[in-house]
């Protein structure tokens, strides 16, 4: 007779049970809202040139224009003049704050804009009076 063999403990079949069932992965995350199609406003858009001068002013020659006009002064506002002078997309009709963005877009260094508010300094003195 042939004796049954017994098998060893490693070939037991091991059960697992979890008692608590698998979390539910997480919702999606919500769809960001659509974006917002821009209105198209034109009074909100200033355009730096037809700014208007400060009143009492609107006889007065235009900051560009006075700008260029200026020669042999000997000072930062001659030497910002002669560029001025020199360059065809000078807002020569325009405001010092058209003068500072034209510059800005340019890309001129710091002595610039310091000239250009030294120039609007003596060109408002002018004008004023």
């Amino acid at each position: 007779m042939v004796a049954a063999r017994s098998r060893p403990q490693c070939w037991e079949q091991l059960e697992l049970r979890i008692d608590d069932p698998m979390p539910s992965p997480l919702p999606p995350p919500p769809s960001p809202p659509p974006l917002a199609r821009p209105t198209l406003v034109a009074a909100a858009r200033v355009d730096p040139v037809a700014v208007e001068p400060p009143s009492g002013l609107a006889e007065a020659p235009s900051f560009g224009h006075w700008l260029i006009a200026q020669k042999a002064r000997g000072d930062w506002i001659d030497d910002l003049a002669a560029a001025a002078r020199r360059d065809p997309a000078f807002p020569r009709a325009g405001s010092a704050d058209a003068v500072r963005a034209h510059l800005s877009r340019a890309g001129a260094e710091g002595d610039m804009f310091e000239a250009v508010d030294d120039a609007e300094r003596h060109w408002l003195k002018r004008v004023r009076g």
